[in-house]
């Protein structure tokens, strides 16, 4: 099938599956029927589709529509018609399964209270997008009630949700991700994630907010269209369909019907409901099999679970030493037996770390071996010149240092007091030439270096598609923190001169402004700006390597959340002391994480929208 057949006047291309649609209207507008029509033609299609069900309804995908027969094999995780369980902790197990195995299914977290529902959905979110970074294939999902997911209002834990969902829609399509966000309250959802969507069906819609939704959504495409009012007029089952760049249609259309069951409509009195068609057990087995291999391959990976088996290993192996030692007079016969403890994968990744440390240890010798050497120069020099600090040497002119002995304080005799050089003795360089920055207009203004890197900073991120970036993302570029006052008294002056526009947490360069920023380091990849980044972090106030090496660690878990000690322990510092939090302390000043309860989450300025 090459063709989605939604209406019987219109029928999409196949490239749907990792297109971005909207589907909103009213309670019984037709809205999910719409939906679930769209996902019986990708699985006819044998497109790969995954459902979150906050409902409950989507079940409805295996039964016929006359309640009797079977339909798509579809397996359903969780919910009261589930085929197995679902725990609120499971999110990233469960996309794992769905990307390691590239099975569709229904993920129904109706049964969860609303905490567990967005704990959930979170993991899920996150793992997915991680996980199909480099597992790319087309999968379209169905985000079911899309405002409990993303809602508009933002407080809390949610942001992190919302976070989650909004970079999965906003570069999930580079990897092969598309998804369909489904709401009777479009007023309720983000709008920085609904603007995401590329095709918009509207249904019937009475109230004002929801129409004013609607118009917003319009006005962000740019469309000159007035048929918001038409929206109250359409009966169940039309609706209107937008697509100004993707399809380039605006046309009122009719729903096909459906080839499986509505269980998402009203209950009818007398009707006898329709009940989900079960599994075969062979199937069922098939599905637990895959399950259980997943969670191996989860356990694995877990650096938490790999450090338990090493603690487990070093207690039997100091628990054979006490034994052997009590039984010192017997001889006892030692058999060597191999044990598999580590998988290849673990094996590799331990022996990645050895080579990790080895490096370390190699590099800081030689960055000692470099700090020590004019110290042992300055030395030699004042013990051709100074007797009293012969004794600090040894017959041979080496510095004690180098030969491990130890000096004692009678040996050493105390030098003269220095000679005091008077004041008119000092020979004062000559002041450094004053280098006059790039004037503005009249030339009353005069740009700051300060100023420049700002501007230098918009007109990259201009280069790589971010014409408006935020303050903090600026921030990160031009090495200056962005949330102090410091940063606006900065702006102030350029944007009074009409070199940038700022507002909303934004900026952006004016045509005046583009005149006076530098051409932007050519950046072509993700990798290309991660190597950047890396620079700007060196270039910091108070960053070193290890600030570096941390920055290393967020950038390979793919914008993922870790824990304080996962980081210290993979740059080896201890996470409860304060050198970890000097040295993580400049990746938050340049807004690229944020810090919470001992969770590092990556910001969006390391994984800009536009580089893949």
């Amino acid at each position: 099938m090459s063709e989605l057949h939604i209406s019987p006047t219109l029928s999409l291309p196949i490239d749907a599956v990792t297109q971005k649609f909207g589907v909103l209207g009213r309670t019984g507008s037709g809205k999910s029927y719409a939906a679930t029509k769209a996902a019986e033609e990708m699985l006819d299609a044998k497109a790969q589709i995954v459902v979150l069900d906050p409902v409950g309804v989507w079940w409805g995908l295996r039964v016929s529509k006359n309640g009797k027969n079977e339909a798509f094999k579809i397996p359903v995780l969780g919910g009261m018609h589930g085929d197995i369980p679902l725990e609120p902790g499971a999110g990233a197990l469960i996309a794992d399964l769905i990307v390691d195995r590239e099975i569709s299914a229904v993920v129904d977290v109706s049964g969860f209270l609303l905490s567990d529902q967005r704990r959930f959905a979170t993991d899920f979110a996150m793992q997915l997008f991680h996980r199909k970074k480099s597992h790319r294939s087309a999968l379209h999902l169905f985000v079911e009630e899309a405002q409990e997911f993303v809602p508009q209002h933002v407080r809390g834990d949610v942001a992190k949700m919302v976070g989650a969902y909004e970079r999965l829609l906003k570069l999930g399509r580079n990897f092969g991700i598309g998804a369909t966000l489904i709401s009777q309250r479009p007023q309720s959802v983000n709008k920085d994630v609904l603007n995401q969507t590329e095709c918009l069906l509207a249904f019937q819609m009475t109230g004002p907010q929801e129409r004013k939704a609607i118009a917003g959504w319009i006005a962000e495409k740019g469309l000159d269209a007035d048929i918001v009012n038409e929206l109250p007029k359409l009966k169940v089952g039309e609706c209107y369909i937008w697509s100004p760049q993707w399809l380039e249609i605006s046309e009122k259309i009719k729903i096909a019907p459906k080839n499986t069951a509505d269980v998402s409509s009203t209950p009818k009195p007398g009707v006898k409901p329709i009940e989900p068609k079960q599994l075969s057990q062979i199937e069922l087995e098939n599905l637990s099999d895959k399950m259980l291999a997943t969670i191996e391959r989860a356990k694995a990976d877990d650096p938490k679970e790999l450090r338990r088996k090493i603690a487990e290993l070093d207690r039997e192996r100091r628990e054979m030493l006490v034994h052997l030692d009590k039984n010192s007079s017997q001889k006892v016969e030692i058999k060597t037996v191999e044990k598999p403890v580590l998988k290849d994968g673990q094996l590799a990744r331990a022996e990645k770390i050895v080579d990790r440390l080895e490096k370390f240890r190699d590099q800081f010798a030689g960055e000692l071996d470099d700090a020590l050497k004019p110290i042992n120069e300055a030395l030699i020099r004042l013990r051709e010149h100074d007797p009293a600090v012969r004794p600090l040497f040894d017959s041979r002119g080496q510095h004690v240092a180098n030969v491990h002995r130890q000096v004692k304080p009678a040996q050493i005799q105390r030098p003269p007091p220095a000679r005091q050089v008077k004041p008119a003795q000092i020979q004062r360089p000559p002041p450094a030439r004053q280098v006059n920055p790039a004037q503005v207009g009249d030339g009353d203004f005069k740009i700051s270096a300060t100023q420049q890197r700002i501007l230098d900073a918009l007109a990259w991120l201009e280069s790589i598609g971010n014409p408006t970036p935020t303050t903090l993302q600026v921030g990160a570029i031009a090495l200056i923190d962005a949330t102090g006052g410091h940063f606006s008294n900065t702006v102030g002056p350029l944007s009074t001169n009409g070199l940038v526009v700022r507002g909303n947490g934004v900026l952006s360069l004016t045509d005046e402004g583009r005149k006076f920023a530098r051409m932007p380091e050519k950046v072509s990849s993700l990798a290309d700006y991660h190597e950047m980044l890396r620079q700007r972090v060196r270039r910091a106030r108070s960053a070193g390597g290890k600030t570096v090496e941390m920055l290393d660690v967020i950038i390979e878990k793919g914008g993922a959340e870790l824990t304080a000690e996962e980081i210290g322990a993979a740059v080896n510092i201890d996470h409860t002391g304060g050198h970890f939090s000097n040295t993580i302390g400049p990746l938050g000043t340049l807004g690229l994480i944020q810090r919470s309860h001992g969770v590092i989450r990556p910001t969006e300025i390391i994984f800009p929208p536009g580089l893949i």
